[in-house]
């Protein structure tokens, strides 16, 4: 803090670029953030069905849902996954 009071022009410096990033952010859509639905990807509706099924069957002692990744522990490193 006390290197800001010493050198005003970077203080200065700074300011700005915390200013220019906040408003060019505001003026930017950012499309990560609006929802797109994957038409004729609804895969994610057949496996929520099925773990539905599957807790209504009883004896569940955890159900666990991520992403990609984690569904892809039916497929490779099954065995892994069933031992641990």
């Amino acid at each position: 803090m006390q290197t800001f009071l010493r050198h005003p022009r970077q203080c200065g410096l700074a300011s700005l670029l915390v200013a220019v990033t906040i408003v060019s952010a505001a003026c930017v859509t950012n499309t990560a953030m609006a929802p797109v639905s994957k038409a004729g990807k609804a895969t994610w509706l057949a496996r929520h069905q099925a773990m539905n099924a599957r807790a209504q069957q009883g004896r569940v002692g955890l159900i666990y849902v991520g992403d990609s990744i984690v569904e892809g522990y039916e497929r490779q490193g099954k065995d892994t996954w069933d031992r641990y």
